[in-house]
């Protein structure tokens, strides 16, 4: 006897469920069923998940969907007349099935059907559904059974489609809505002839289970959280939506058979036994079971691996009769090396037909390069194969830099290849929108993300819908990640003494929060993922809206299941800004500079790495790596291969390790070479032993335990998963092998293994790091030979929080950044010669890229404009004409006449001419450079006017101040405490300094200043002293032991003190000295190490306010003392009048 669970929805149901597809075998167990069925509404993304899972335990999914049908005329009414949808249920019985739920859904996600939810009404039913190949049923909660409308429907439906089966579904349970619900359909089954002895509709009895435990009130807290609904609003009792066994279900139809008599005087106990006994009936009508497809692609010749080859060969004559990144292969090396990896490659993408999956990707990047689209020398695996760089996929000779194809392509097992690319950012839709007008837009879409609820995000989710206020949730922040990956919460519990207290403290968020962990939260896009198929999509997806983009329903995981291979299709700003500075570079120099022909060994571009003046070059731009750039080049010049090393060990799991400290250690000759074992002298040498790259790991496996190529990727994966039952299988064959291949003794071998597996961890893709190091390396190749054009067109695609310090990073390089000019200024920066770059109008607050267009139409305009102007009334009435333009404009009268108003309104024209745009063409106006526009222009333009004002007065020290002063003192102890710090004012204060918090110990050190044994040293260095300054906080308490967050509330009742201190002192001057004190006066400023220095001047305070850093942050790295002092430096040079 088969008992089979049905009613079952996920988590794929959002706010619906909490059960996940790991759920399914307690679920299953707790049930003692050997068929779950899942009805999920409008999503049948669950499918493939749980039919493996499922399939582990020789059990079995029943696969369905819940429907959410409209009325017709409800599909076009206004939004506030639209009536509540009902829901019915679909089973299909075979593949065809399937694809018909595939395109009924993908009907729901059409504009004119969706409205906030995915809906179809019942034409969209009758017209997509094929016949033959479903089971239909009226559905559990909120069924059609509840309007006589959606039940007429269903009947004229049920002649329009011919279903294999249709079932009317009775709910087992007691309450008065199920009550309702089973008698209304029961009635209406009876009026359908249901009751004959060839009825057309049988019953169906139907549990819905959505959660594993009766009293989990965390599926009350899921579906505020996916409703944005306070806790309060789900208190009401629930039924037990919960798995039952078939003993337990038998007993609640009897309850709900019994409550329908007892509420409506009939008695259907038949009709609900004959719906217990028809659950089986459905398990052998709804036959479906999903198997992996085939791959599916378009066709792009007859013969695709004839047509490879032939594009091998003429990449062949291509790439090899001229260098490549000053590189070019010997006729020796490439008949011994180069040609039998070709046919290597060839042979093996013939065995498993991939040969169409790289015809379409080197066709993209053909046409891509064809329209001017920058395409990145490549992404990822990709880089390992020959083929690929033949074929103009990729720019990386994976033979010169010794790259494994197998890390792109098992040649042992039908992985599906996955080539990322980049592309210009701003250029990314066309590509996409290539694709779709190449193979058809039916054909081609995105990918949608599973979003789920991290261990941060489940506190804060669940948190938020109790009202916790959010200054409840600093513990969050101490949950920590290993190698970049956040820890779950359980872990968290063990090693976080903040978690444990935060857990004790509120015991019922910590529950709910455990029990969503993991679960569904949201539907996202994948940010490049698109997938092109042979054959529409909806005979293998849903195709979903998310936004503008049509995504299919399966992500990148089960895409692959469904024969759908992913294209990675990514927008890098840096190949925009290698278009702009060519561009530039061509039209200056008249030089035609080709950055995949650069030599690798450049002496003024490795330099840049030397010195690490890497300011905006990809990924060396950082802190931490540019100090790590420093330490290399302290004992060796730097290489291309240094680089490519320092890319791949830059890295969380590197640097938490050590092994990037080691690689570094060795480099310098500070610690031995060793190899643990003579014949792995060859992979390693390059890396000082040190396993730095993936590749390394593979190599490793075939040279010491004689792995073949496939069987060595597949070692590397299981080492990337940590699945413990493949680790010890691969630790098994590892050591038989080191010692059958090498000779190695079996201890030795398995604490190599052990070693392996902990670097595995942290190794990185080879064939990744040498791609974007050479994106690097063109990067700062351009910088060290076209400074200007480099500055100019980095400038170009920053936005405006990395505009800043470019400019910054800009002046000290000796280019400055101007105002615009009307009559010079375009919708971009221009370089005006070798030192200076003009800004674009645009750059001026309230003037648009709108408005910069139209002024540089009336400036091209080769029509003069006639303006008509009246004087005097009447009969005196004396009308006069002026001509302006054509050409460059004269006067701001010439301006105003010639360009519209509706494009610069009177407050751009005056914000352009405040900041001097003007200043050329208006009579006696001061420069556009001059002292005297600081100001405004730091106002108007803060991005680009980093100088910060002048100070022109110093804080005033008098009776006034001092009396205010006193009196916000005694105002903050009355309200805040007696504990509450006063600010300390210096002897002759020229600038304040706000800092997050006073010391812990400031009480014990009285009244002095706790910061002093950090900040004294790096004012001593600039110039000035601690009485130079007020010393003052955000918080004005001192911070308790252990304590590191700032309490919201706590800050928001201190603040209003801070802004009286400055109210009354008007420094001219503000450092920001803290994260909290940024966050005051910049909260939406991210990556605060990035905007050290920067300055800011603020209308409002009549004050430059200076972003700095924690000042305790030198206790951890001494260097940090060099960036304080010039911090304090900024600040002489603007108070330097009285210093």
């Amino acid at each position: 006897m088969i008992h089979p669970l049905l009613g079952v929805r996920t988590d794929f149901s959002l706010g619906e469920s909490i059960l996940g597809i790991d759920d399914l075998p307690a679920v299953a167990e707790k049930a003692g069923a050997d068929v779950v069925g899942i009805c999920d509404t409008m999503t049948i993304s669950s499918v493939v998940e749980a039919t493996k899972k499922l399939g582990k335990l020789d059990k079995r999914l029943l696969a369905g969907v819940r429907v959410r049908v409209i009325m017709e005329e409800d599909a076009g009414r206004d939004k506030s007349e639209r009536e509540t949808a009902c829901f019915l249920k679909l089973y299909p019985t075979n593949d065809e099935g399937m694809r018909s739920l595939y395109r009924l859904l993908t009907r729901g996600f059409d504009a004119d059907r969706f409205y906030f939810v995915p809906r179809v009404t019942w034409d969209d039913l009758a017209s997509t559904l094929d016949d033959d190949c479903l089971v239909i049923s009226t559905g559990d909660l909120e069924s059609v059974a509840q309007r006589d409308d959606m039940l007429k429907a269903m009947s004229d439906l049920a002649q329009r489609v011919r279903f294999v089966a249709r079932f009317y579904e009775l709910v087992p349970s007691d309450t008065p809505y199920f009550s309702r619900q089973n008698h209304r359909v029961i009635d209406w089954a009876k009026l359908n002839g249901c009751f004959s002895a060839m009825p057309e509709w049988e019953p169906l009895v139907v549990q819905p289970a959505f959660w594993l435990d009766h009293d989990d009130d965390a599926y009350s807290c899921n579906a505020g959280i996916a409703d944005r609904r306070p806790y309060s609003d789900y208190l009401q009792p629930v039924p037990r939506y919960q798995p039952h066994t078939v003993k337990e279900l038998a007993a609640a139809t009897v309850r709900a058979s019994n409550a329908v008599a007892d509420r409506y005087g009939r008695n259907w106990g038949a009709e609900f036994k004959r719906g217990l006994m028809n659950t089986e009936r459905l398990v052998e009508l709804a036959e479906y079971k999903w198997a992996k497809l085939d791959p599916s692609l378009p066709s792009l010749a007859n013969d695709p691996d004839e047509e490879l080859k032939r594009l091998c060969k003429e990449g062949w004559s291509d790439r090899f009769t001229a260098p490549i990144f000053a590189h070019q292969p010997s006729p020796a090396e490439l008949k011994a090396e180069y040609l039998p990896r070709l046919q290597f490659e060839l042979d093996t993408l013939r065995r498993l037909g991939f040969a169409p999956y790289f015809l379409l990707v080197s066709d993209l990047v053909r046409w891509s390069k064809s329209k001017g689209i920058y395409v990145g020398p490549g992404r990822g695996s990709v880089g390992g194969s020959l083929v690929a760089y033949l074929v103009g996929i990729t720019d990386v000779d994976p033979i010169r830099f010794k790259l494994l194809f197998e890390r792109f392509i098992n040649p042992d097992r039908l992985d599906l290849p996955d080539a990322d690319l980049d592309f210009m950012s701003t250029r990314r839709e066309e590509v996409i929108a290539y694709l779709a007008d190449r193979y058809g837009a039916e054909n081609v879409a995105g990918i949608v993300n599973y979003n789920t609820m991290g261990a941060r995000g489940a506190i804060r989710d669940v948190a938020r819908i109790y009202g916790l206020p959010q200054d409840q949730l600093g513990a969050t922040k101490f949950i920590g990640d290993t190698h970049g990956v956040s820890a779950g919460l359980k872990d968290a519990f063990e090693t976080t003494h903040e978690i444990q207290v935060f857990a004790e403290q509120f015991p019922h968020i910590w529950d709910r929060a455990l029990k969503l962990e993991g679960k569904m939260r949201a539907y996202g896009t994948h940010a490049g993922g698109v997938v092109v198929a042979g054959e529409p999509l909806t005979k293998r997806a849903v195709v979903e809206k998310r936004g503008d983009a049509r995504v299919i329903n399966w992500d990148k995981r089960v895409s692959e299941e469904q024969g759908l291979i992913k294209l990675d299709v990514l927008g890098l700003s840096t190949l925009d800004m290698f278009d702009q500075a060519l561009k530039l570079i061509f039209q200056r120099r008249n030089v035609r500079v080709d950055i995949n022909k650069l030599p690798l060994d450049d002496e003024a571009t490795l330099a840049i790495f030397s010195g690490a003046k890497t300011a905006g070059v990809f990924q060396f731009e950082g802190g931490s790596v540019r100090r790590l750039l420093k330490e290399m080049a302290k004992t060796a010049s730097l290489s291309f291969e240094d680089l490519v090393a320092l890319n791949a060990l830059n890295r969380p799991g590197p640097l938490d390790a050590g092994i990037t400290e080691a690689y570094i250690r060795r480099r310098a000759g500070t610690e031995a070479v060793s190899y643990p074992w003579p014949s792995l002298k060859p992979i390693l040498e390059d890396t000082y032993g040190v396993i730095a790259y993936q590749e390394q790991v593979m190599q490793i496996a075939r040279v010491l335990c004689g792995f073949t190529p496939g069987e060595a990727d597949v070692l590397r994966k299981a080492m990337g998963k940590k699945d413990p039952v493949m680790m010890a299988q691969q630790r098994d064959k590892f050591v038989q092998g080191a010692v059958d291949t090498s000779g190695m003794p079996d201890t030795d071998a398995d604490r190599l293994f052990t070693d392996i597996e902990g670097f595995a961890g942290y190794a990185f893709n080879r064939s990744h790091a040498v791609e974007y190091t050479l994106i690097a390396y063109q990067a700062a190749y351009l910088k060290a030979h076209y400074l200007v054009e480099f500055y100019t067109a980095s400038m170009g695609i920053a936005d405006s929080d990395k505009l800043a310090s470019i400019v910054k990073q800009a002046a000290k390089d000796e280019i400055r950044v101007i105002p615009p000019d009307v009559n010079i200024s375009t919708g971009q920066f221009e370089p005006l010669n070798d030192c200076i770059i003009i800004a674009p109008l645009s750059a001026v607050k309230n003037v648009s890229e709108k408005g910069a267009s139209a002024i540089m139409a009336a400036r091209s305009d080769p029509n003069p404009v006639v303006v008509e102007s009246s004087t005097g009334r009447r009969k005196n009435k004396v009308t006069t004409t002026e001509t302006f333009g054509p050409g460059r404009f004269v006067s701001m009268e010439d301006f105003k006449a010639r360009v519209p108003s509706r494009a610069v309104n009177s407050k751009a024209i005056d914000h352009l001419d405040r900041v001097g745009a003007f200043a050329r063409i208006v009579p006696g106006q001061a420069k556009s450079t001059d002292p005297s526009r600081q100001r405004d222009q730091i106002e108007l333009m803060p991005a680009i006017s980093d100088q910060g004002v002048v100070a022109t007065r110093d804080i005033p020290v008098d009776d006034l101040v001092a009396d205010t002063v006193v009196q916000v003192v005694e105002d903050m102890m009355a309200n805040l405490g007696e504990a509450a710090v006063p600010c300390e004012l210096g002897r002759a204060p020229k600038f304040m300094v706000i800092l997050d918090a006073p010391f812990n110990d400031y009480e014990e050190l009285k009244h002095q200043f706790s910061y002093v044994n950090y900040v004294a040293p790096s004012l001593h260095d600039a110039g000035m002293r601690l009485d130079d300054a007020v010393w003052t906080w955000v918080l004005r308490r001192p911070l308790k032991k252990g304590e590191r967050d700032l309490p919201a509330k706590e800050v928001a009742d201190s603040l209003p003190y801070l802004y009286r201190e400055i109210a009354a002192m008007k420094p001219p001057v503000i450092v920001l000295l803290g994260p909290q004190a940024i966050k005051t006066f910049y909260p939406d400023l991210k990556g605060l190490a990035d905007h050290v220095g920067r300055k800011t001047y603020s209308a409002e305070l009549d004050a430059t306010v200076i972003v700095g850093f924690k000042p305790t942050q030198i206790y951890h790295d001494a260097s940090k003392r060099e960036a304080l002092t010039k911090v304090f430096s900024e600040v002489r040079a603007l108070v330097d009048n009285s210093c």
